[in-house]
């Protein structure tokens, strides 16, 4: 499961989701003049969710040459009221915050970066024109995350199935009638869904990306949701089964595109509530079932979600459970904790035969079994976990992988060595599947410092040296 704001259903074999949750600089926008070269061969549509946050007032640098628009014969300048108009409008569209500039021209960037989109006059028509420059740059990002990784993504109008609705009495979800509608991606939105793919390699390919307008559970608000294509949507192209990411876009626009742009997002550090971090836990869940993490490779009877279990301090009854999100999480004192809901805030006290225990270990009615938070949990867990969202092994090892893979890898390091030297060592395991060890059985290539994979050398190994001090 992904973070969301508020979690609740149970968590499922093919669906996961997860609960959205900090320098001064400005980040620096990898790729942009590469990405506003590109946008000349793109073309204009647009979209507009419902969104209001005010720009900073402080002026960005022009730092790229070329990217000014010039427009003819229209010279009037808007009124105060029609500028707040046009900012929204370019916020709402793209996340593009418009600003005027000391000269008396308009400039265009997105909010966390220093780097400028495009400039243009002050006038009606110098605006048209960044317009449609902007939406050429997310032409030619959408069609560059496609090449680069496979990426695809809804359109406007696109369906994507039926809602599934609760059924109280059935204490269970069915289909009903109403569709998945989605919309196209904004450029904030593939700034982010680009950063978590940069790091979420060697399996984040081929991934569909679907921005929800009505979201997949009937009045239950989640961020986002690792499955599959469903069966029954618009884009007749894309193959049911297929991985797929599926993003709410009434709330995407909230939170900052990657994680550099987020530790300076509204005046404040936003790191961990990006779109980047988002998304990469759910990319996890991916790369958790490329590695099989409830199924075995040649049919034996331990999976790779139970060796992770395991060492992540988890604990199943006899037989040995493959659904992971039924076993118990031990603390340093050997005690059995279960999360009481999924989306709750509280552990109970139980042995692995689902006796419940008081808090002086015996047994007891469930009304008096010991409580605990999720905070507490990961206090006096046997293996520390990463951050709070540790309701199952799956969510822990997602959430404990996105730190290591997104920029948080020392601060992992310093505070879960345990839990760092486990994902390690299962991400290298992903990695070798991509790109087998040489005849000396050392890896070939590495995750680097800043999340990329690459070759295996000195100079790769000295950097992530520095972060494992």
């Amino acid at each position: 499961m992904q973070k969301s704001n508020e979690k609740g259903k149970s968590e499922g074999e093919n669906t996961e989701s997860r609960l959205q949750k900090s320098d001064d600089k400005k980040a620096p926008l990898a790729g942009f003049a590469d990405m506003l070269a590109a946008a000349e061969m793109a073309t204009h549509t647009s979209s507009r969710p419902e969104i209001q946050v005010e720009p900073p007032t402080a002026k960005a640098p022009d730092a790229l040459k070329g990217a000014e628009v010039r427009s003819a014969g229209d010279a009037a300048s808007l009124s105060t009221g029609e500028f707040e108009k046009q900012r929204q409008r370019f916020w709402k569209e793209n996340g593009v915050e418009l600003t005027k500039t000391g000269d008396g021209r308009y400039e265009f960037r997105m909010h966390g970066y220093k780097e400028t989109l495009c400039t243009s006059d002050a006038t009606p028509q110098g605006l048209e024109e960044a317009h449609k420059r902007i939406e050429q740059i997310r032409q030619a990002k959408i069609a560059e995350l496609g090449k680069v990784y496979g990426a695809k993504f809804s359109v406007d109008g696109e369906t994507a199935g039926k809602q599934a609705v609760y059924d109280k009495k059935k204490n269970d979800w069915f289909y009903g009638a109403e569709d998945v509608t989605c919309r196209a991606p904004k450029l904030h939105e593939l700034l982010g869904i680009e950063a978590a793919l940069k790091v979420s390699q060697p399996s984040a390919h081929g991934v569909k990306f679907y921005l929800m307008t009505k979201q997949l559970y009937k009045n239950f608000t989640e961020m986002a949701d690792y499955s599959s294509v469903p069966h029954g949507g618009s884009d007749k192209r894309a193959k049911p089964g297929e991985p797929a990411i599926f993003l709410n876009a009434n709330l995407t626009m909230n939170y900052p595109s990657t994680e550099a742009a987020a530790k300076n997002w509204m005046n404040s550090d936003r790191r961990g509530t990006s779109l980047e971090d988002t998304i990469s836990h759910e990319l996890v869940h991916h790369s958790q079932k490329v590695m099989n993490w409830e199924t075995s490779e040649k049919g034996g009877a331990r999976t790779f979600g139970m060796e992770m279990s395991s060492l992540m301090g988890w604990v199943t009854g006899n037989p040995p459970e493959r659904r992971t999100n039924l076993w118990f999480l031990t603390d340093k004192d050997g005690n059995t904790w279960k999360h009481e809901h999924m989306g709750g805030n509280e552990w109970v006290r139980m042995k692995v035969n689902g006796q419940p225990l008081d808090e002086h270990g015996n047994p007891c009615p469930y009304a008096k079994v010991q409580r605990i938070t999720n905070g507490d949990m990961v206090e006096i867990a046997r293996v520390r976990p990463a951050t709070t969202y540790n309701d199952t092994p799956r969510e822990e090892f997602a959430e404990g992988m996105t730190r290591f893979r997104d920029g948080h890898r020392a601060e992992l390091w310093q505070n879960n060595r345990v839990l760092y030297g486990i994902l390690k060592d299962a991400d290298q395991r992903e990695i070798n599947k991509a790109h087998p060890p040489g005849k000396d059985k050392k890896p070939s290539h590495i995750r680097a410092a800043d999340g990329t994979i690459v070759a295996n050398t000195a100079a790769a190994q000295a950097e992530i040296k520095k972060l494992e001090i």
